[in-house]
């Protein structure tokens, strides 16, 4: 409240592509003995942003991808969620984001749970993806096996019907097993499996 209204001219120009945008940690899906420090660049995470987008417009030309909803899930401190979720997704798209989870330090009085009471992560993502209408998700391989056991329980109505919806499901950190690639080509789930900064040449900095 004790601030000044005044902006200066200095603090409202736009930082250059080289200058430094943010720090992300990674383990390299090792270890978290194992964390390293990699400092990027805004054009760093634009150019990853753009790169993601301009590759699901040659993957799938057919397809429109103004203004996608995307089924928010990574964390923001994790590239996915940098580079995918707010970059390419909702930035690049004009669209919007759609929190599948609610985070961890969001104070709730009454923290709904989907029908049937089931409170695991799968089944609220996959009811808020079919009660919202979301377009686009990005998450790790253990919740493309979860969504596939659950069509296992009997519950393939409710998973075919917020699969569909999905311009793009990206899957990244670990490896996805074949049983999820066939089952995803099956259901013509337009699946993508990222590759991490390590793969990509992230260089470590000291921390």
């Amino acid at each position: 409240m004790d601030q000044s209204a005044f902006v200066s001219e200095q603090s409202r120009l736009c930082p250059m592509s080289q200058e430094l945008g943010m720090y992300i940690h990674t383990s390299s899906a090792s270890s978290v003995a194992n964390i390293k420090c990699v400092p990027l660049t805004h054009g760093n995470i634009f150019s990853g942003a753009l790169a993601r987008f301009n590759w699901w417009k040659k993957t799938w030309p057919k397809q429109d991808f103004e203004r996608l909803r995307v089924l928010g899930w990574s964390p923001w401190s994790h590239i996915i969620g940098i580079s995918h979720d707010i970059g390419a997704a909702l930035l690049l798209t004009g669209g919007s984001y759609v929190f599948g989870v609610t985070p961890s330090c969001y104070h709730v009085t009454n923290n709904h749970v989907p029908e049937g009471g089931s409170s695991d992560i799968i089944s609220r993502l996959l009811h808020t993806a079919r009660t919202k209408s979301t377009t686009a998700f990005a998450g790790v391989p253990w919740i493309l096996d979860g969504i596939i056991t659950l069509t296992a329980g009997g519950e393939e109505e409710m998973v075919e019907t917020a699969m569909r919806q999905f311009k793009i499901f990206g899957l990244g950190g670990a490896a996805t097993s074949l049983q999820a690639r066939r089952w995803s080509e099956e259901h013509q789930v337009p699946l993508i499996v990222d590759i991490g900064m390590t793969e990509l040449g992230g260089k470590t900095h000291p921390s």
